[in-house]
């Protein structure tokens, strides 16, 4: 998928929120952490919230402890195919370390149900876009917005 297709028919297809979340699936705040913190490049500075900031090429992902462990982001500022692509290795690495698949899907979706995934990332290097999420997530009535 090239770049132009994947900022329409992905990062903003989902018309109903702004941000994207990032599932680790069945993995552990502490697992996602540690990993995190091995990798000498990226740091989790936690704010006033008690929310950690990951920060990834000028775009900032919250990652929050509590029981729906996740990173949230807006997927807006990500404005060139270089910026993306790094993310994208970010997340394949966190994938491969941990041996995790990791989805993205909009923000307020459900996190387990398959069929709102933007994005799967298997642990063995797949990567999965579905196109049709809008209509998955919202409903066909969506594209008459």
């Amino acid at each position: 998928m090239n770049w132009n297709e994947l900022k329409e028919k992905i990062l903003f297809s989902y018309l109903d929120t702004d941000w994207i979340s990032v599932d680790i699936l069945n993995s552990t705040y502490a697992e996602i952490l540690k990993s995190i913190s091995t990798d000498s490049e990226f740091e989790l500075i936690k704010n006033e919230q008690g929310i950690s900031i990951l920060e990834i090429e000028n775009v900032e992902f919250c990652f929050y402890n509590n029981k729906n462990h996740h990173f949230d982001f807006d997927p807006k500022v990500i404005d060139t195919e270089k910026k993306w692509n790094r993310i994208v290795e970010f997340f394949l690495n966190l994938s491969n370390q941990l041996e995790k698949s990791i989805v993205f899907r909009p923000e307020d979706s459900n996190k387990g149900e398959t069929e709102n995934h933007l994005i799967k990332i298997t642990s063995n290097g797949k990567i999965e876009y579905f196109e049709d999420v809008v209509k998955q997530c919202k409903g066909p009535e969506i594209e008459n917005k």
